[in-house]
């Protein structure tokens, strides 16, 4: 489980960066670009944290994780790889991207297939067919931005308290009805909201 910090990894005939086989470790502040076929590759169990690096220019895939690979993308930016996805994720993976910059690539932003996205305060954007696709078998789980969304009972805390907890929402709302497309996380988000707001309504009332 290596470190490998603030260091260049490029041109490279193949992967940039391979981790499989419950293979961790932690990728930080490094430029991973212009790898012949993708710049990070996880996958059978590999479990990554990629904080604070620049991903761009493969001949391939920025960042793919296949075959139950997991890992976590933060502070990162990935762009200009132009060729295919800048990140796809398959066959049953997981992988968690916060406060990062997907942006100027090919086809697809992030290509997700079979697996599972969670995601907060990212920006994804400038790409020919899609920002971010998904198939029926894939889930995106929101992280709102600085995780500040939740869902309080009023009667639990104090009049000041739920002032504030709901302020709260209203801004974590703003931004993230601010950033450029998840128009369908968008939709989710302010539907389960709305939801909630008319469910506490009716307990108002006394109705069921």
């Amino acid at each position: 489980n290596p470190t490998i910090d603030y260091c260049k990894i490029y041109e490279g005939e193949s992967y940039g960066i391979w981790v499989r086989e419950n293979g961790k470790g932690q990728i930080l502040n490094s430029k991973i670009f212009g790898n012949t076929y993708t710049n990070i590759g996880v996958e059978t169990a590999g479990n990554p944290t990629i904080d604070h690096c620049k991903i761009y220019k493969s001949k391939e895939y920025g960042i793919w994780v296949k075959e139950n690979g997991k890992g976590q993308i933060l502070n990162s930016e990935i762009f200009d790889n132009i060729f295919n996805h800048q990140i796809h994720l398959q066959s049953n993976s997981e992988l968690k991207l916060t406060n990062s910059k997907v942006y100027n690539g090919g086809e697809y932003g992030i290509y997700i297939e079979s697996s599972i996205l969670n995601m907060g305060n990212n920006v994804v954007s400038n790409h020919s067919k899609m920002d971010i696709y998904q198939d029926e078998q894939s889930e995106i789980l929101t992280i709102v931005p600085n995780d500040t969304l939740k869902v309080v009972e009023a009667s639990q805390i104090s009049k000041e308290k739920a002032h504030e907890v709901k302020q709260d929402m209203i801004s974590a709302l703003e931004q993230l009805n601010n950033m450029f497309g998840l128009a369908d996380l968008k939709k989710q988000i302010n539907r389960f909201v709305n939801t909630v707001k008319f469910n506490k309504k009716r307990e108002a009332q006394g109705l069921q």
